[in-house]
């Protein structure tokens, strides 16, 4: 068994990687430089995706106590895979802090303060999603399904808000005095 969650737990992983590797070949082909990161950013929230994905198929499976067909998990694995998820979330939030704090970012925004804010209605959302998926409320794909639920939605646009708040929030202020 130890093989095969080898071989299923390289495709989880791997997927992240593949996300974030689409990021980059987007920068590249607009011609936009990426920062190291909204990369590393990406690799843990996609994880993190990636981990609800894999839990919502466990918890979901017919016989929970036989190996998931080329999953390498079984039922006794959910608290693990929603451990695993839950960490991965919550480092993508660490890695949006310490973009917030990096001097390299403070030069590049406006109002960089603000960029802290973000990790608020991440916090919230990833939280949220967790706490669906274990009460059951969450089906198959969470892509999917943050791009139907009016609550994910809401703390995209706010998230969106905050961002460029801080991108533009001096130039706004400035317009609006002057």
């Amino acid at each position: 068994m130890g093989e095969e969650y080898a071989g299923a737990g390289a495709r989880l992983h791997l997927r992240p990687l593949r996300r974030a590797r689409r990021i980059l070949i987007g920068g590249i082909a607009i011609g936009v430089p990426l920062s190291f990161w909204l990369l590393l950013f990406s690799v843990f929230l996609f994880l993190s995706l990636s981990y609800l994905k894999r839990y919502v198929e466990m918890r979901d499976a017919i016989a929970p106590d036989r190996l998931l067909s080329g999953r390498g998990y079984v039922g006794g694995d959910l608290d693990v895979v929603m451990m695993s998820g839950l960490a991965s979330g919550m480092v993508a939030i660490l890695v949006l802090a310490l973009f917030a704090h990096d001097p390299d970012t403070i030069r590049s925004y406006d109002a960089p303060e603000l960029l802290w804010l973000l990790c608020l209605p991440l916090l919230y959302w990833i939280n949220r999603l967790w706490m669906m998926a274990r009460r059951g409320e969450v089906d198959g794909d969470p892509v999917a399904f943050a791009l139907t639920d009016r609550r994910s939605i809401a703390v995209g646009a706010a998230m969106a808000a905050i961002f460029l708040a801080a991108l533009y929030g001096g130039a706004a202020v400035r317009l609006t005095a002057g």
